[in-house]
């Protein structure tokens, strides 16, 4: 048991927690056992980071995912006829959710 009080997570120990999973996620899909072709290791790791931003591990909350665009960057798309990412989107919710929508599986 931990003998300090409990407190927040800081910054560093978040960010930390979240580069370990990734190695953690990475080295899982890099020895598993089972017989997987290298695209379904690749989409398993894409899901599996996914579903860690989601919130579905145990170990992790959910995390916003959301973009966050430069100032000038409207007026830059804008200026090359082109769209752009608008300032305070909401988070883009469950995204290993969408991960195989319209790919036909």
């Amino acid at each position: 048991m931990n003998e300090e009080e409990p407190r927040e997570y800081t910054v560093d120990e978040v960010r930390d927690m979240i580069i370990n999973k990734v190695w953690n996620l990475i080295d899982y899909w890099s020895t598993n056992p089972m017989e997987y072709t290298k695209r379904q290791a690749l989409e398993g790791l894409a899901h599996s980071l996914l579903t860690m931003l989601d919130g579905g591990n145990v170990d992790l909350p959910a995390f916003l995912v959301t973009p966050l665009p430069s100032g000038e960057d409207k007026e830059y798309f804008i200026s090359q006829g082109e769209n752009w990412f608008p300032q305070n989107m909401p988070d883009l919710g469950m995204l290993h959710e969408y991960l195989y929508k319209g790919k036909g599986e």
